[in-house]
């Protein structure tokens, strides 16, 4: 591997590293506090997306927070597939896990803030991951068939 491309793996790996330290700073919050930021986020969106004030504003406030929780793992899925794509090894099962156990200690750290637990968030971060990965996937697989494409059409 080139040495822009270990620089370029550092540098994902240690905004990876980031983006969990954010997940699990925001799992270390009260539960007060956590709310307060959910709510703080609803005042802002639910004027916007539901004017007429017909969803009740504990089942919106649920849905912010679900949202943020696929959200997060969905960026973080991001992260992980662009380090697989730069250092070009085929890690799919040692990223899986890593997104899993990110997800387990996200939730097992709301234990000890107060706060309840659920193998349903850890699903949802889960499945936020997965499919931000294969996003980055798929993505990454159409812009490489279009090289491919123009490379043959050129020689």
């Amino acid at each position: 591997m080139s040495n822009k491309k270990q620089v370029i793996t550092i540098v994902l790996i240690l905004i990876m590293i980031a983006m969990d330290a954010f997940i699990w700073s925001n799992s270390f919050a009260a539960g007060i506090v956590s709310n307060a930021q959910s709510d703080s986020i609803m005042n802002i969106i639910k004027p916007v997306v539901d004017p007429q004030n017909k969803v009740p504003v504990n089942i919106f406030s649920f849905l912010i927070r679900k949202t943020a929780h696929f959200t997060e793992f969905f960026l973080l899925g991001i992260e992980i597939m662009l380090v697989r794509i730069t250092a070009k090894k085929p890690m799919i099962f040692t990223m899986l896990f890593i997104m899993l156990s990110a997800a387990v200690i996200d939730e097992s750290i709301q234990i000890f803030s107060g706060r309840t637990d659920s193998v349903k968030d850890i699903l949802l971060d889960f499945a936020g991951a997965v499919c931000g990965m294969a996003a980055v996937f798929i993505i990454y697989f159409i812009v490489s068939y279009i090289k491919k494409k123009r490379t043959r059409i050129k020689t």
